[in-house]
């Protein structure tokens, strides 16, 4: 998933086959034990379903929407070449009870901060998926953070 905007970057979901089948399986309620257009239609729509949270959560209306492109399913064991040259990325990995898989994040923000410090506000229950951000968000330039996890804190 590509995504334009005030954030820009990359997300790529990398399923090995067999969680890519496992996982189709458990979708259409099927026994299949090879990849076919089926797999490629569900990690699809699961991918469709993982860009919408992700936008979700970029959104602000004081500000543009970011665009996500639709997914592009690619199968492939070299995901180097998709990534912007001189940018870093994150790689999260995941165990779940059909199979292993990672995702890859490169982000960029556009932000117009007059050459003040940029600032963060990180909030998310989980504090594996702060530290995430945080790191994201320095490698971005962004040097200051205050974070909490949840509605609780950020109202006080």
């Amino acid at each position: 998933i590509h995504l334009k905007g005030d954030v820009e970057g990359i997300i790529i979901m990398d399923f090995p086959t067999a969680t890519a089948v496992a996982l189709t399986n458990r979708f259409l309620g099927t026994d299949d034990d090879t990849i076919s257009t089926k797999t490629f239609d569900a990690m699809g729509e699961l991918i469709n379903m993982v860009a919408g949270g992700a936008k979700a959560k970029f959104h602000d209306e004081n500000r543009p929407p970011v665009d996500l492109s639709l997914p592009e399913i690619i199968q492939t064991h070299d995901h180097q070449h998709l990534f912007q040259e001189n940018q870093e990325w994150v790689l999260i990995p995941y165990q779940t009870d059909a199979g292993p898989f990672k995702i890859f994040i490169q982000l960029k923000i556009n932000c117009d901060n007059s050459g003040g410090t940029m600032k963060a506000l990180v909030v998310d229950d989980s504090e594996a998926m702060r530290r995430i951000l945080i790191t994201a968000l320095m490698q971005s330039g962004f040097k200051e953070f205050s974070e909490a996890s949840g509605e609780l804190e950020v109202c006080l």
